[in-house]
């Protein structure tokens, strides 16, 4: 009795049930892990990490894949708004040249009308500019000043300006009496030798005779 009184009792101490019992003493002694349950641990986590990055990327890929075939198609639909621009800048570049022929034909017919009221022979008289594709209108730098000055082409010195006026309006079978001349000392053209002939004639003159 003495004995068992003085510390010598054989059932188990509180303190040492406790350490036993104890839940959070219990997941410290479970969370040790040796080392190669650790790095199977740590190999196990670095293949789900792949595993997910590898679903990431895989994911940003079908994601510029997509984005790529979009701008692939705005990219087309902007080859074809291209491409109707241009047939719309055609259209207007038919529609300028229409309209510039159309701008000659008003300003032939008022030099027709403005000529045809001419009465007095030494009154000036009006150049009919023809049409030039991407020129525009061009208007002689030569022309007679009057209906005097018109007739007297008809002159044997005049040749060099008949020459200058039938190539100006492209008036055809020139070449035939046209003759290696020039514009004389009162001309304001001087002809290239381009235009030779065995005869001398006043075709041209007829012609410009008839212009208003």
């Amino acid at each position: 009795m003495g004995d068992q009184k003085r510390g010598f009792h054989t059932s188990p101490s509180p303190i040492h049930h406790q350490s036993i019992t104890n839940p959070s003493q219990t997941i410290i002694m479970a969370t040790i892990f040796t080392r190669d349950e650790y790095d199977a641990a740590r190999e196990k986590q670095d293949i789900a990490i792949r595993r997910e990055f590898g679903v990431v990327h895989g994911h940003l890929d079908e994601m510029r894949d997509e984005t790529a075939a979009r701008f692939g198609k705005i990219d087309e639909r902007f080859d074809k708004i291209d491409e109707r621009f241009d047939k719309i800048d055609d259209r207007f570049d038919k529609m300028r040249d229409e309209f510039d022929e159309l701008k000659v034909d008003v300003k032939r017919s008022q030099a027709v009308a403005y000529n045809a009221r001419i009465r007095n022979p030494v009154q000036p008289i009006r150049p009919i500019p023809p049409y030039r594709p991407g020129h525009g209108l061009v208007p002689p730098k030569y022309f007679p000043k009057d209906a005097n000055t018109l007739v007297n082409l008809a002159n044997h010195h005049n040749d060099a300006a008949l020459v200058y006026l039938a190539r100006f309006y492209e008036i055809s079978g020139y070449e035939a009496w046209g003759n290696d001349c020039e514009m004389d000392s009162t001309g304001d053209e001087t002809d290239s030798a381009d235009d030779k002939s065995d005869s001398r004639t006043l075709k041209v003159a007829i012609y410009l005779s008839k212009m208003p």
